[in-house]
């Protein structure tokens, strides 16, 4: 027992180099050298502490010059603090959990505060920075929840790790000039921060700066910042907008996730691809600007951006990630631009208000669920330079009704058109040899289907509760068939000829009401809107597959014939427009001067027929004169754009785009002396179109 005690004495004799009562405070101190002093820790219980500027020991005097790492640690008594200008240094966590610190005076004479000098110490409310210190470390007021107010001196041109994370009650902070470095997560969970401005000498806004200051209403972003990290913003829900300058090259993963109050944003000219995350859950973005830099847009970019109605893809993407638009539950269109290759799995999964898809010619693969449960989804064209489409692309997307699959696509993979309750239409290319599990699984209007010559396989449960009446297998043997892929074997099913038996004795094959030997033969037909297709016996005006059994009488096996249905649109379209006395009005082909309604029948590309009508007013000579303008569009025919040029337009005038059904596509507004607009064309079909600007119209030609 004695010698335990020894050693703890020892222990405590070495811990520091002498104790020295000032005014009442015993403080303990190392002698760090022969003129200076350091305060150490020890167990101080005292509330209010005054460390001297100096102290004497055997006979010496000596300067107290820092405060030791963990020199007050825990000290939860401590609640004022005298710092003398003799201090020049705070080690580390010199004052770490003095969460009854409520006052603290730096003086100027010190010049370096070390890693988690003040941390949790809650009860501080105040704290100014002096200018004899260069750089803020490492979690240095780290969980100081009571700081309400820190003013930095503008000798900082460091603010490190964490440095002021967790201080939820800081409502107000001013960084200098002279910061030329704000390190990851410096201010992470200021929730009661409101406003921020990031002083011009910093270039780079690093990761989690601003992460979770849910009171973070505006940020004043300076030109010469390069880059946005990481999780920059990541959880500031109050932060309804904000100006990314053109300087900024790179925005990370998380930048703005979770800024549910966002509601516009303009990304930069430079940057080149929108990152994992950038715009998650940003729940009130309803209006974004991508430049046509982007070549990428990552996972999750923009998913739960529930009013998100429509956006502008930039002709330069090449990719969309995995649920890039994951439950965009306002998205109603979206214009893919030509050069996209791929889109991910889940990318538009529970986008339920996105009506119709064109999508891409050079679209080579479609993902797992790409547009899964998107219930409003009436028709989609998959280009023929696709090659993949993932399991349960088009799951659940009950409005659907007709789809062709690309002769690229050799299977029909697994829950394809799972519970696709309007699918009446499906054209399989002659390459598939593949139907997977719960492929058509409750399609419920699909009531006759074509299997190709090439089919091996049919999934399990893959026309499960789809009443087919005629089942066309072309197949010179029977496809292998998963249990349950035909709910009902009540259906007829037709075959080549020359292999009937076999069918007949084939697993599940068996039992089918009735099999029939035939010829198979397929049409390609195209007809216009309004018209009927009457040839083979069939009576068809809607696009979509046909069946036809012809009976032969000299011969054994009767034969099918399959009509592959194209309708094209032939549209009506009504024009209104106005014209002064002594004027004509000459364009969509009408050449007249006189009040009164008008039609012309034009040719689509299709070649067929449209109506358009038009109904021409007088206006008052003061009304021409007041909206005198001359209208150009050139060039005319266009291919990528046109630009629209204005002479004499002396008041702010809308401007639209609309298509030959007369639906508008786009809006411009044209401010008063502005002579030149440019129409971007690249997301349009070929076609004609109508500009109108006021009371004038032009017709426009995209090739």
């Amino acid at each position: 027992m004695i010698a335990v005690v020894m050693m703890m004495l020892s222990l405590q004799v070495m811990a520091y180099d002498f104790s020295y009562t000032y005014q009442g405070n015993m403080l303990c101190y190392d002698i760090t050298s022969e003129s200076t002093v350091k305060v150490v820790p020890d167990y101080y219980t005292d509330s209010i502490v005054n460390i001297p500027s100096s102290v004497t020991h055997n006979g010496r005097t000596y300067s107290v010059t820092g405060i030791g790492a963990e020199a007050f640690a825990g000290s939860v008594m401590l609640s004022i603090i005298t710092i003398p200008n003799s201090v020049i240094y705070i080690e580390s966590q010199a004052f770490a959990g003095c969460s009854g610190l409520t006052s603290v005076t730096i003086p100027n004479s010190v010049t370096s505060i070390g890693e988690w000098a003040f941390k949790d110490c809650s009860g501080l409310t105040s704290v100014i920075i002096p200018e004899s210190v260069t750089s803020i470390e490492w979690g240095t007021f780290l969980g100081c929840s009571g700081l309400t107010s820190v003013i930095i001196s503008n000798g900082v041109t460091y603010i490190g790790y964490a440095a002021f994370a967790d201080c939820s009650g800081l409502t107000s902070v001013t960084i200098p000039n002279s910061v030329t470095a704000i390190v990851d997560c410096a201010f992470m969970n200021c929730s009661g921060l409101t406003s921020i401005t990031i002083p011009e000498s910093v270039t780079s806004i690093k990761w989690g700066v601003f992460r979770g200051c849910s009171g973070l209403t505006s940020v004043t972003i300076p030109n010469n910042i390069t880059s946005i990290g990481e999780a920059a913003f990541d959880g500031c829900s109050s932060l309804t907008s904000i100006t990314i300058p053109e300087s900024v090259t790179s925005i990370g993963g998380f930048a703005f996730g979770g800024c549910s109050s966002l509601t516009s944003v303009s990304i930069p000219n430079n940057v080149t691809s929108i990152e994992n995350y950038t715009f998650y859950r940003c729940r009130s973005l309803a209006d974004i600007v991508i430049p046509n830099t982007v070549n990428t847009i990552g996972k999750y970019a923009f998913a739960y951006c529930d009013n998100l109605a429509s956006i502008q893809l930039p002709s330069s993407l090449t990719e969309l990630d995995t649920c890039a638009f994951y439950y965009c539950t306002s998205l109603n269109a979206i214009s893919f631009p030509n050069g996209l290759t791929r889109i991910g799995a889940w990318a538009f999964d529970s986008c339920v208000n996105l009506s119709s898809v064109t999508l891409p010619e050079g679209l080579t693969t479609m993902e797992k669920s790409a547009f899964r449960y998107c219930k409003s989804l009436a028709s989609i064209v998959i280009p023929d330079n696709v090659t993949s489409i993932g399991d349960y692309a088009f799951a659940m997307c009950i409005r659907l009704t007709s789809i062709k699959i690309p002769y690229r696509v050799t299977a029909i993979n697994e829950g394809l058109f799972y519970n696709c309750s309007n699918l009446s239409t499906v054209n399989i290319n002659d390459n598939v040899t593949s139907i997977g599990d719960y492929a058509f699984y409750k399609c419920s209007s699909l009531n006759a289907i074509s299997i190709p010559s090439g089919v091996t396989n049919i999934g399990y449960a893959a026309f499960w509760n789809v009443p087919l009446r005629n089942v066309y297998s072309r197949a010179e043997l029977p496809p292998t068939l998963g249990q349950y892929a035909f709910s009902e074997f009540s259906a007829k099913l037709f075959v080549p000829c020359s292999t009937i038996q076999s069918y007949q004795e084939a697993t599940y094959w068996e039992n089918f009401n009735h099999i029939k030997g035939v010829y198979f033969e397929d049409v390609e037909a195209t007809i216009c809107e309004g018209n009927i297709y009457t040839e083979n016996g069939f009576n068809a005006n809607l696009t979509g597959i046909y069946f036809k059994t012809l009976h032969n009488e000299s011969e054994e096996c009767d034969s099918v014939i399959t009509l592959y249905l194209t309708v094209n649109p032939a549209y009506n379209i009504t024009i209104d427009a106005s014209i002064s006395e002594g004027e004509t009005y000459d364009e969509n082909g009408f050449d007249v001067n006189e009040a009164g309604q008008y039609t012309q029948t034009l040719q689509t590309i299709d070649g067929c027929d449209s109506i358009v009508t038009l109904n021409l007013t007088f206006v008052g000579l003061r009304d021409v004169l007041s909206n005198a303008v001359e209208v150009r569009l050139y060039p005319n025919p266009a291919n990528n754009y046109t630009t629209l040029h204005i002479e004499g337009l002396k008041e702010q005038t809308p401007v639209y785009l609309f298509d030959i059904q007369g639906r508008k596509l786009k809006e411009y507004v044209l401010k008063a002396g502005q002579e030149t607009l440019r129409i971007d064309l690249g997301d349009l079909p070929k076609g004609v179109y109508t500009v109108m600007l006021g009371n004038t119209t032009k017709k426009l030609i995209v090739e």
